[in-house]
C-alpha cells in the first residue's frame, strides 16, 4: 500500500533525451559532435523528438510526506520528529521539482 501511494503521488517531468538507433540507448547529457554511441560504438546520438520516448523524472509531491510518516518505522515519532522530518522532506522535494523544471523539455 505504502508503495503504491508514493507512485500516485509524483509529478513527472519528460527532459531532453539523445538516443543510439543502433542500440537503443538513450541519455539525457547532450553529446560532443561526433562521438559515438558509447554502447555500441557503431552510430551517433541523436536528439530524440518523440516526446513520449524521452526520458522521465519522477519527484514524489508533498502530499507523499504524509504517507512517509505513517510508515511503521516511524509511528512512534514525537510530534517535533515528524516536524523537523516535514520540513527537511519539503526542502528536498522543493530543490528536486527545481531540477526536474530546468531539465524539463515539452518542445
Amino acid at each position: 500500500m505504502f508503495g503504491n501511494l508514493i507512485k500516485n503521488n509524483m509529478q513527472t517531468f519528460k527532459i531532453k533525451t539523445w538516443k543510439c538507433d543502433g542500440c537503443n540507448y538513450r541519455t539525457d547529457r547532450q553529446p560532443l559532435p561526433n562521438t559515438a554511441c558509447p554502447s555500441c560504438k557503431e552510430y551517433y546520438l541523436i536528439y530524440e523528438t518523440d516526446i513520449n520516448q524521452r526520458l522521465t523524472i519522477n519527484v514524489m509531491d508533498e502530499s507523499t510526506i504524509d504517507a512517509e510518516l505513517a510508515d511503521p518505522e516511524r509511528v512512534n515519532w514525537t510530534d517535533d520528529e515528524k516536524a523537523i522530518y516535514r520540513a527537511e522532506r519539503e526542502v528536498d522535494m522543493e530543490k528536486a521539482l527545481a531540477a526536474a523544471r530546468l531539465r524539463e523539455d515539452n518542445s
